[in-house]
């Protein structure tokens, strides 16, 4: 990845935060997805999905996403998501 996509990447993670932070989490969702199918080893994004589907009353959709990372970290790289406080998604 170059320099100026990073720098893209991070924008819009902070653009993403912000709206979060303004309870945009609706309408968020289909650029989180979008965000996710584009980037898909990018947990932050994963994450920000994760917490608008719950926040927007979308628990099962939150687990099914949370779930979906979970298998594409195993399946290519071995590994957990990380802990972070985001990934609690009630059951």
């Amino acid at each position: 990845m170059d320099y100026l996509e990073e720098l893209r990447i991070h924008a819009q993670r902070i653009r993403v935060e912000a709206e979060m932070r303004a309870g945009r989490h609706r309408q968020l969702v289909p650029e989180l997805r979008d965000l996710v199918a584009a980037h898909p080893f990018n947990e932050w994004f994963h994450q920000a999905l994760v917490a608008s589907l719950r926040e927007s009353g979308r628990r099962g959709e939150a687990r099914t996403a949370f779930q979906a990372l979970r298998t594409l970290l195993r399946d290519e790289l071995g590994i957990e998501p990380a802990d972070e406080p985001l990934w609690s998604v009630p059951a």
